[in-house]
């Protein structure tokens, strides 16, 4: 027998009475309830103050160690490996090469494997999927049916929720959150408090933050920038290098490039709003999109406003003076 199991026992929380293992080359190891608890095959061990109770199991070559803990239906197997004061319950599995550790939370019935690493104070529950060379840490969350895999990084305070997917390169970070079936690859990069959900997709170098939001079927790639308060939304596309930032919105079917791009400094209060009927140059405030509009030939036009705009202007076709009162 690899281990025995020695005289030493403690009690924990709910009356489970919990004892201490003892490995055949002599080192003290962790804390089990029963002894299917850990295999008696393979490297597998349980060391530290390290609990494994309930029905979990520990195989393989798996280590349990430090403060962890590692209980109910929970799987740790294959060469993973689950330390710190990290905790691994519910249905989960975790395999391969993964690592949990520090503080981090894996519950429901996710599944952690590959090389993939989840840390920190970081949350995966429900039937979330972290897999390749994927990082979830911080204090970040990935739940609902939610995937990260590849070479993806998420952090900070996000979320990545539903059945949305982040994988390639992407970088989801800050308090931002990614749900819905949205997508984001390659290297895209979500992060300050930026939203984007309803089945969009961000990929390439495409970069969303600040405020922004991204939603309903948009397609946000290249290395397009959304950014400030700025919405794109309702089947919209952004790409090349266009930038899409302050109060300004893209919707309906709106193609917005480089040669197009939006842009909105704050220190005039003027933005551009593509809609699918025309292309106006606005005064908007940010509470109400769109209550006063202006071109660039109206007498209420700013001077700074038409110099700061007039390249643009230019290159934008078919943009018909008139004003909405």
């Amino acid at each position: 027998m690899r281990y025995t199991l020695t005289a030493n026992k403690k009690e924990i929380a709910g009356g489970i009475t919990l004892t201490q293992v003892l490995y055949e080359d002599g080192v003290l190891g962790g804390w089990i309830e029963k002894a299917s608890n850990l295999s008696q095959e393979g490297k597998c061990r349980i060391l530290g103050n390290a609990m494994v109770y309930g029905d979990a199991h520990v195989l393989g070559n798996a280590l349990v160690s430090g403060d962890a803990r590692v209980f109910d239906d929970a799987r740790v197997s294959d060469y993973a490996k689950v330390y710190g004061s990290a905790s691994v319950f519910g249905n989960s599995k975790v395999s391969d090469n993964a690592l949990v550790y520090g503080e981090a939370e894996v519950s429901g019935n996710v599944q952690i494997y590959d090389n993939a690493w989840v840390f920190g104070n970081a949350r995966v529950f429900e039937n979330s999927c972290i897999s390749g060379e994927a990082q979830i840490y911080g204090n970040s969350w990935s739940f609902g049916r939610a995937r990260v895999y590849g070479s993806a990084h998420i952090h900070g305070n996000a979320k990545v929720s539903d059945s949305a997917r982040v994988y390639g390169t992407a970088r989801v970070s800050g308090n931002t959150w990614v749900y819905d079936c949205t997508e984001v690859y390659g290297n895209a990069c979500i992060f300050g408090t930026a939203k984007v959900f309803g089945d969009s997709r961000v990929y390439g170098s495409a970069r969303i933050y600040g405020y922004a939001q991204a939603y309903n079927n948009v397609k946000v790639y290249d290395h397009a920038q959304v950014f400030g308060d700025a919405r794109v939304h309702g089947n919209a596309w952004v790409f090349g290098d266009a930038k899409v930032a302050g109060d300004a919105q893209v919707y309906g079917k709106d193609k917005v490039s480089s040669s197009s791009s939006l842009i909105f400094v704050d220190m005039y209060p003027h933005s551009i709003t593509i809609t699918p009927q025309s292309i106006g140059i606005g005064c908007q405030r940010r509470e109400r999109f769109g209550k006063n509009q202006w071109t660039s030939k109206d007498k209420d036009a700013t001077p700074e406003f038409i110099k700061m705009y007039a390249p643009m202007l230019k290159a934008l076709k078919g943009l018909v003076p008139r004003k909405k009162g």
